[in-house]
């Protein structure tokens, strides 16, 4: 049980890849070890999936317990494994941790080992940066951490809220003491090997930019550049868009995805349907 952290660039992902490749050699199976992340985009990006999908976790209620029809599901899928891996460890809420422990233990080996956490799973392993994005909604590490220290209980339960507050406890209780034991620093930053741009990159991720660094990025910005640049990036497949509304973040993947099918000339939809004629 152990947390890798570290910056944006300074090889997590690298390491991910490195271990998945590993284990699947050793083992010649693709079952050995699984990846997953909170959130889709998270997950794509180290060729997972979310947690909520590998492990059958109810998105509103995240400790609710499987049935026997998806635990049978889920046992099928975790009889082989060895490894699993946790990316984005700042965004991981502790209602989501909860219910992904539980889970495993239930049905990693056929749930011979459901008393042991992680079902006794030999490796488990998250990644992460705290610095970076916290969870959207629910309490993550550092707010676990803050109300939870020392092993401190949680409030008076209610009946209403008893479950939330146990899974919010125990979840905490993951993230911060389990996952903890062995924690290992990246402090290298391999994204660039410009002395300044990586001063300027720490300071930013710990909230200690000065007015200079400001003023450097402002001077960055897209409109300063002539339209040829501008159209060259918007053109990258890489690029990473952000948007503040989801209006936005709508148009813009219709046009990727209209602009996806003029280049491949193919389909980007199939709808299942089927047409009756009641006249």
């Amino acid at each position: 049980r152990a947390t890798i952290t570290g910056m944006g660039g300074c090889g997590k992902s690298l390491i991910i890849n490195t271990i998945i490749s590993i284990i699947r050699e050793l083992t010649d199976s693709n079952n050995t070890v699984q990846v997953a992340a909170p959130s889709g985009s998270a997950a794509y990006n180290v060729k997972g999936c979310t947690l909520h999908s590998l492990l059958g976790i109810n998105v509103q209620v995240p400790w609710q317990s499987l049935n026997d029809e998806r635990k049978k599901q889920l046992s099928w899928k975790l009889k082989e494994l060895l490894v699993l891996m946790v990316d984005e460890r700042s965004m991981l809420n502790s209602h989501v941790t909860f219910g992904a422990e539980e889970h495993v233990r239930e049905c990693a080996f056929n749930g011979h080992n459901r008393r042991e956490r992680w079902g006794g799973v030999p490796v488990v392993l998250f990644f992460g940066d705290d610095y970076q994005l916290p969870p959207t909604d629910k309490k993550g590490a550092i707010n676990g951490f803050h109300k939870f220290h020392n092993n401190k209980r949680p409030e008076t339960m209610t009946a209403r809220s008893k479950n939330n507050q146990i899974c919010e406890y125990e979840g905490c209780q993951i993230l911060i003491d389990m996952m903890t034991e062995e924690v290992f620093m990246l402090t290298r930053n391999f994204r660039t090997t410009d002395k300044e741009d990586s001063d300027l990159m720490n300071r930013m991720r710990v909230g200690d930019q000065t007015m200079e660094d400001a003023d450097r990025l402002i001077n960055l910005h897209i409109s300063n550049y002539p339209s040829s640049f501008r159209e060259k990036i918007e053109d990258d497949p890489k690029t990473l868009w952000a948007f503040a509304k989801r209006d936005d973040m709508n148009k813009k993947n219709v046009d990727m995805l209209v602009k996806t099918q003029k280049r491949h000339g193919v389909p980007i939809a199939r709808l299942r349907c089927r047409f009756e004629n009641n006249m």
